[in-house]
Formats: C-alpha cells, sequence, structure tokens
C-alpha cells in the first residue's frame, strides 16, 4: 500500500555566459518577469528568477518531452504542476545566488536611428540590463512535496519523468533566441522521505524508468 513521502529536489542553474534581467522603452526599461532585481536591507541588488518563472520553463520542458513518451501517465502533468482548480504537489522556490556579488550587473543602452533625419527617433530609448555570473556561480532552487510511493527507496516513472524535464530545462529569461538565459541546469540531490539520492544515482534512475 502506498503512503505519501516528502519529496525534496535540489537543483542548480548555470547561465552559459549572460542573463538579460531587464529590458524595453523608456528612461528604466520593462524589468523582465523572468529575472527580477531585488534590494535588500542593506540596499544591494539581488537578482532572483521567480519560482513562477522556473515552474513555467519545466512544466514547458515537461510537456514537449511527453510527447516522446507516451507510457507516461496522461495525467502525470496536472498532478505534478496542477490546473484550474486543483494544486499540484510540487512546491517551486525562487532560484537565488548563494552571494549577492556572485553576479556583476551591467546595462546596455540603444536606440533608432532615423535614416533620413540621420538623428535619433523620439520615444525609441531602449535599456538593457544583464547579469553576468563569477566562474563557478550559480543559481539555486528546490522543489518540494508529497507523493504517494511505495517506499522512500523508489522513484516512480512519473517521478522521474519530472526530473528528467528539470534536467532538459535550459534556458530562462529573455532573448533567449538570440542565447541569453541559456545554460546548465543539475540536479544536485533527491531527498524522499529520510532517504538521499545524489546526482549519479538520479541518472541511472531515471534511465533505468524510461529506456
Amino acid at each position: 500500500m502506498n503512503r505519501k513521502y516528502k519529496v525534496e529536489i535540489c537543483y542548480s542553474f548555470k547561465p552559459d555566459f549572460a542573463v538579460c534581467i531587464g529590458a524595453g522603452h523608456g528612461k528604466y526599461g520593462i524589468i523582465d518577469n523572468a529575472y527580477r532585481t531585488r534590494v535588500d536591507s542593506a540596499h544591494r541588488e539581488k537578482i532572483t528568477i521567480p519560482a513562477t518563472t522556473a515552474k513555467g520553463r519545466i512544466r514547458h520542458t515537461f510537456e514537449r518531452l511527453i510527447n516522446m513518451f507516451p507510457h507516461i501517465d496522461a495525467h502525470a502533468e496536472r498532478k505534478i504542476f496542477g490546473e484550474s482548480g486543483m494544486e499540484g504537489w510540487a512546491r517551486f522556490s525562487d532560484l537565488l545566488l548563494l552571494k549577492e556579488d556572485d553576479a556583476l550587473l551591467d546595462t546596455k543602452t540603444s536606440t533608432t536611428i532615423d535614416r533620413f533625419r540621420k538623428a535619433a527617433k523620439p520615444k525609441t530609448l531602449r535599456i538593457q540590463e544583464f547579469a553576468t555570473l563569477k566562474t563557478g556561480k550559480c543559481f539555486y532552487g528546490t522543489v518540494e512535496g508529497y507523493v504517494a510511493l511505495e517506499k522512500e527507496t523508489s522513484i516512480t516513472k512519473e517521478l522521474a519523468f519530472f526530473l528528467l524535464a528539470i534536467l532538459n530545462t535550459n534556458s530562462f529569461g529573455g532573448s533567449r533566441s538570440i542565447g541569453f538565459g541559456k545554460g546548465e541546469t543539475k540536479i544536485l540531490s533527491l531527498k524522499i522521505g529520510t532517504n538521499v539520492f545524489d546526482e549519479g544515482t538520479i541518472k541511472e534512475k531515471i534511465k533505468q524508468l524510461l529506456i
């Protein structure tokens, strides 16, 4: 008989080079919902990938991959992520840097030139804000929830598929088509009840259950 165990997933996201955290028209630009800068009590800027963005991007990957694995339960997506009127089991945290100085912020300003007047067009000032992480630095996040399992050492196909979707989510933020926000996602640990799986064991379990 199945019982509910608490599942805790810790993962990291390491951008390849830079992420676009603000873009748009006007003096201060329009903040991209995928990345936000917040100011802490010491007036230091902190970059955050909101939980809603992490959930949305991972869900998008889940939907894309599920067509490749017809043996996965068709209701798995709503069980994990929820739907209108029903909550899923997965609770996502914001993705954060360990220290506020793990990223360097830079701003690029541009405008549009009128070919005939050889001058800037009015109301075309654009400001883009970028963040580059220092060598070896990553964003870190968690997913937690309670899942019905036979025992705390078991990983269901549904859970394995969810882990696969996290691993295959390799971009966050704006301007992805030109490379910004792309990177590598790693699952650092999986805890079911009191049992902890490391990265290598997780990948092996995914391979066994999905092949």
